[in-house]
């Protein structure tokens, strides 16, 4: 484990995507895979957690270039509905099963970027406009 402003990282195995890199604020809700960044069950091995200038640096395997160096910043990133620190279609997909009345966990409000609080169409069709680009 290592604590990046609060936040703990570490690597873990869930039984369905292999060892990936993962985060907790210390509860059950707010505790996440950051990315699944070997799809599929092999997982990318994430190995050698450091702590710079609070970001988090680690060496982690995917299919198209292998073992290397990764970097994540735990700044708030608006938009990243799952907290993984980057926008992508996972963020889309979240709030739209929000939208549709459900639950999903690990939901990070401070992705609001209308300031209701919220998150909503507003988010999702920011994700999506970030997603085009």
């Amino acid at each position: 484990f290592i604590n990046v402003n609060g936040m703990l990282f570490f690597s873990a195995d869930d039984g369905i995507h292999g060892e990936e890199l993962w985060k907790s604020d210390g509860t059950g809700a707010g505790t996440v895979m950051v990315k699944d960044i070997r799809s599929g069950g092999g997982g990318s091995c994430p190995s050698r957690l450091i702590r710079v200038n609070g970001m988090l640096f680690f060496g982690a395997a995917d299919d198209t270039h292998g073992y290397e160096l990764w970097m994540m910043t735990t700044d708030k990133v608006p938009g990243d509905v799952d907290g993984t620190g980057t926008i992508d279609l996972r963020d889309a997909v979240t709030v739209l099963k929000i939208l549709s009345g459900m639950q999903p966990e690990g939901v990070y409000t401070d992705a609001d970027v209308d300031g209701d609080g919220k998150i909503g169409f507003a988010e999702l069709l920011y994700i999506l406009k970030k997603l085009s680009e």
